[in-house]
């Protein structure tokens, strides 16, 4: 899953990195990208890539003050926090999602 924040000017830019990177674009549009709740799937399990403009429990504003930047293959990837980790999880209310949350939460031992 790849959240994006869903505001206009960062719509844009994340329309044309899809288009760049060769996205089936038919179906979507900038403003699509800048409405909450949009999902945008490219490709098919187990290899399918979400892109997300909300999730459940968590401000993205927020969540980006408090992200944490991580380094793969040399490309810095910024990821979500672990309180806002854990309140997504809890906040989808997924059985596996709770027991992820109960695992990465200190506080439910």
């Amino acid at each position: 899953d790849i959240w994006v924040h869903a505001d206009p000017e960062n719509a844009t830019r994340v329309f044309k990195s899809l288009a760049a990177f060769g996205a089936p674009l038919d179906d979507l549009t900038i403003e699509d990208l800048s409405i909450p709740g949009i999902v945008f799937q490219i490709g098919v399990e187990p290899s399918r890539i979400d892109i997300l403009t909300a999730i459940s429990g968590v401000d993205f504003n927020r969540a980006w003050d408090r992200r944490i930047s991580i380094e793969i293959d040399g490309v810095c990837v910024n990821v979500l926090g672990r309180e806002d980790l854990i309140a997504n999880k809890r906040a989808s209310g997924r059985p596996k999602d709770l027991v992820d949350a109960d695992t990465l939460d200190p506080r439910s031992t």
